[in-house]
C-alpha cells in the first residue's frame, strides 16, 4: 500500500502447527505461521488482511465509525482492535462479539495508544497532550455483554509531572515515561512512586558520560577537548577563570575518567583541531559531528596534498579508450606529517598527508577516483551474480553509463531470440557497437535522445547522451527532471572535476531550499568540492557557530583558504567566535 493512503497498522502473528506424513511414511509437524495485518485509510475504514506464508488473503472491511474523526491511532490485542482520532474519541471494536463502542474522552488529540504486554492484560495506555490515562478494558456481564473501562490512574502535565514527550510500557504494570527533562521514569500504575531510582545506579568508579551532565558542563568539556587557543600547551584541567567553581569539579572529574591513551594522543594530534574535533565528536556520540569532521579532515588532508588548482580533469583507472577498467595501485600512508612542520616540502613530499578512502557508506561524497573504482567493482559484481534478464538489463544499463561499452554488447547479445525484447537489444548493441562521438551521428543521437527524455524515456534518453560523451546534459536532464541522487552518481563517476562541480554545486543549492531543507547534507557536497569558505559561510548561516569556528581554525592550520579579502575578514570572525 501507498504511505499516502495509509494512516496506521497494526498486525499480529500467529504460530499453528500442521502435521503432515513424509515420504518415508513419518509424521511430521511442521509450524505455520500466519500474519494478520490490520490498518486504517485516511476516510476511517479499517482494512484486515491475513499473510500465510507467501500468500495473502483479503479479509474483512470494518465501514469507519460516524462518532470518528481523524483517526491518530491503532492497536490491537487479543480480540479487541481500539482507534483514536484528533478530537478525544476512542473506538474499540470486539472482534469476537462483532461489535463497537465509543468513548468520548473530551481531552483533546490522542498522541498514542497501547496496551501492556503480557497475556490477557488489557490495561491500554491513553497518552493525550496534557497527561496520561491508564484505562482497564473489559466486557460487562449483562444481558447484552458490551465494553466498558475503568481509569485506574491517571496524571496531568505539566501540572502533575514535567512535560511528557512520550511514553510507553516497561513491563506489564511499569509505564515508562519521557520527559522534557531528558530524563526517563519508570513509575508504577498510580504514577505516584519511580522504579528506577539513581542510587541503584551508581557506579563504584566513575564513567565518562558527557550526555549525563548539564548543558554548560558538556559544553565546557566538548570545547577543551576540542581546542584550546588560550594555552600554549594542551591541557586537561579546567582554570577557574574560565568557568564556575561546580562546572570546574564536574568537568575537571569527567577528564580525569579519559583514558591515558586517548590524552596522549589528544595533547599532540598531528592534523590539529579536525581530529580532535573528530575525536570529541566519537567520545560524545554525536552522530552529525562525526559525519562532519569525517568528510572535512578527509578533504581538508587531500587539499593539503593535492590542492583542487593542480588537479586534472581526469579519471582513475579508464584507458584513453574509456572502456577498459584498469584498478590503480595506491600507495599506503606510512607516516603522518607534523602540520607545524616548519620545513620547506615539495608537493610529492605532502602527498603522504592524504587520507585513506573514505567508507563508501559516505557514497557520493567520497573522492571520484575512489567512487569509480567502488561503482566498477559493483557493477562486475552484479554482472557475476546475474540471474534474470531484470539483472542483466540493470547492469548493462549501468555499464553503459560508466562508458564500459564492450561489455555492455556482450550481455546485450545474450538476450534470448524468445525474449519479447530480443530485437530491440540486438539493434541497441549495433548502435552501442559501432557509436562515434563525432560528425552527423552525434548530431542525430542527440535529438534522438532528447526526443526520448521529452516523451518519459530519460534513463534511455541519458545512456545514448553518454554514448556520445555528453554527460554532462544528461546530468542536467536528470536534474530537471528531479533524479537528483543518480545525477550525482553519474557525475561523480564519469565526469571530469569541473562538470562534476557544477553538478554537485547545482544538487547543493537544490538541497539547501525550502521543501528539500536538507542543509546539513549540502555542507557535506562542498566539503567533497573543496568549497571550505562556503562552507564555513552556510555553517554560519545555521547558527552552528561553534562548527563553524572550529573548522575555521582547522582550515588555517592546514593552510588552505585563498586569500581574498572576503575570506580573510569571515577567517579572522569566525576564529574570534571560537576564541570568545
Amino acid at each position: 500500500m501507498e504511505a499516502s493512503q495509509t494512516d496506521l497498522a497494526a498486525s499480529m502473528t500467529s504460530v499453528i502447527e500442521e502435521t503432515t506424513t513424509g515420504t518415508d511414511g513419518k509424521t511430521v509437524t511442521q509450524p505455520n505461521i500466519k500474519e494478520h495485518f490490520v490498518f486504517t485509510d485516511i476516510t476511517g475504514l479499517l482494512y484486515h488482511f491475513l499473510v500465510e506464508g507467501n500468500v495473502i488473503k483479503d479479509g474483512a472491511k470494518i465501514p469507519p465509525d460516524s462518532a470518528m474523526s481523524t483517526i491518530s491511532n491503532l492497536t490491537w490485542k487479543a480480540d479487541l482492535i481500539v482507534i483514536s482520532d484528533t478530537e478525544g474519541n476512542i473506538g474499540i471494536w470486539d472482534l469476537k462479539q462483532k461489535s463497537s463502542k465509543t468513548f468520548s474522552t473530551h481531552r483533546g488529540w490522542i498522541r498514542k495508544i497501547k496496551f501492556a504486554p503480557g497475556r490477557g492484560n488489557m490495561k491500554l495506555l491513553v497518552f493525550y497532550d496534557d497527561g496520561i490515562d491508564i484505562w482497564e478494558l473489559k466486557v460487562a456481564q449483562t444481558s447484552q455483554p458490551q465494553m466498558v473501562y475503568d481509569v485506574i490512574a491517571s496524571v496531568k502535565s505539566p501540572r502533575d509531572i514535567i512535560k511528557i514527550v512520550d511514553c510507553d510500557w516497561a513491563g506489564s504494570d511499569k509505564p515508562i515515561i519521557l520527559a522534557a527533562d531528558g530524563c526517563l521514569r519508570v513509575v508504577d500504575l498510580n504514577f505516584k512512586s519511580s522504579m528506577s531510582a539513581m542510587s541503584d545506579y551508581i557506579q563504584a568508579d566513575p564513567v565518562f558520560g558527557p550526555h549525563l551532565l548539564d548543558a554548560k558542563s558538556a559544553f565546557t568539556l566538548k570545547y577543551m577537548l576540542q581546542h584550546q587557543p588560550w594555552n600554549k600547551e594542551f591541557s586537561f584541567n579546567v582554570m577557574n577563570q574560565l568557568c564556575d567553581p561546580e562546572i570546574e569539579q564536574v568537568v575537571n572529574s569527567q577528564l580525569n575518567t579519559l583514558d591515558s591513551q586517548i590524552k596522549d594522543y589528544l595533547k599532540c594530534c598531528q592534523f590539529g583541531v579536525a581530529e580532535r574535533c573528530l575525536i570529541t565528536a566519537l567520545l560524545f556520540g554525536d552522530e552529525s559531528e562525526c559525519h562532519f569532521w569525517m568528510v572535512a579532515l578527509h578533504y581538508l588532508r587531500g587539499e593539503k596534498a593535492d590542492p583542487l588548482a593542480n588537479r586534472k580533469d581526469s579519471l582513475m583507472g579508464v584507458s584513453s579508450s574509456g572502456d577498459l577498467f584498469v584498478p590503480s595501485q595506491r600507495n599506503s600512508i606510512t607516516d603522518l606529517l607534523q602540520l607545524d612542520d616548519k620545513q620547506t616540502l615539495s608537493s610529492d613530499d605532502w602527498m603522504f598527508i592524504k587520507d585513506q578512502p573514505l567508507q563508501m557508506t559516505y557514497d557520493v561524497f567520497t573522492d571520484k577516483e575512489d567512487f569509480l573504482r567502488y561503482q566498477l567493482n559493483r557493477v562486475n559484481l552484479h554482472d557475476s551474480k546475474r540471474v534474470t534478464y531484470e539483472h542483466t538489463t540493470k547492469c548493462t544499463e549501468n555499464l553503459i553509463l560508466l562508458g564500459q561499452t564492450d561489455r555492455a554488447v556482450q550481455l546485450l547479445l545474450e538476450t534470448e531470440a524468445e525474449n519479447v525484447s530480443y530485437y530491440t537489444d540486438s539493434l541497441k548493441s549495433c548502435l552501442v557497437a559501432s557509436i562515434r562521438s563525432s560528425g552527423a551521428s552525434q548530431s542525430t543521437i542527440k535529438l534522438v535522445s532528447t526526443n526520448l527524455i521529452a516523451n518519459g524515456k530519460l534513463m534511455e534518453g541519458a545512456q545514448l547522451l553518454c554514448l556520445i560523451d555528453k554527460g554532462l546534459d544528461a546530468c542536467r536532464y536528470l536534474q530537471t527532471y528531479g533524479h537528483w541522487n543518480q545525477a550525482a552518481w553519474l557525475a561523480k563517476a564519469t565526469l571530469g572535476y569541473a562538470e562534476c562541480s557544477e553538478v554537485m554545486k547545482r544538487w547543493a543549492d537544490h538541497l539547501c531550499t525550502g521543501p528539500v531543507n536538507q542543509k546539513s547534507r549540502a555542507v557535506l557536497v562542498l566539503l567533497s568540492l573543496g568549497q571550505f569558505c562556503k562552507v564555513i559561510e552556510m555553517l554560519y548561516g545555521l547558527q552552528q557557530f561553534d562548527r563553524a569556528a572550529m573548522f575555521c581554525d582547522a582550515c588555517l592550520e592546514f593552510n588552505v583558504l585563498d586569500n581574498k579579502q572576503e575570506n580573510s575578514i569571515l577567517s579572522w570572525k569566525m576564529v574570534r567566535l571560537g576564541h570568545l
